[in-house]
């Protein structure tokens, strides 16, 4: 580990004193993460990689980010606000779209019932 005191942030080295040895591979995933924001992922394995580590370990890639390029933290944090907005009313509108689907039901049952309509079956 000591070829990497250099070159580790002090994030990953915090990390380090508390990530049992038994748990290395995550200390390696971080440094992984780390490599791919200073270099940018060359070809389409690696930018899978790349994003499976990130979804992987988003608070991590996150702090790592604000290390090394604060400019683009800021800009991934207001992406993921927009991300969460967007997600927030898309379920504002699935529940819109359910409850309307749900008094039309209620509608039609009525009106069923209302023509002598029989809930046995």
């Amino acid at each position: 580990m000591t070829k990497y005191i250099s070159t580790v942030s002090p994030f990953i080295l915090q990390k380090i004193k508390t990530t049992p040895w038994s748990n290395r591979s995550y200390i390696n995933d971080l440094l992984k993460i780390r490599n791919w924001i200073i270099n940018e992922p060359k070809g389409f394995i690696c930018g899978q990689h790349f994003w499976h580590f990130r979804n992987k370990y988003p608070q991590e890639y996150l702090a790592l980010l604000e290390e090394i390029n604060p400019e683009k933290y800021q800009n991934a944090l207001t992406q993921s606000r927009e991300d969460l907005f967007q997600q927030w009313n898309l379920l504002k509108q699935q529940k819109a779209i359910k409850k309307a689907e749900e008094a039309k039901e209620m509608e039609e049952y009525q009106e069923w019932m209302a023509l002598g309509g029989s809930l046995i079956y």
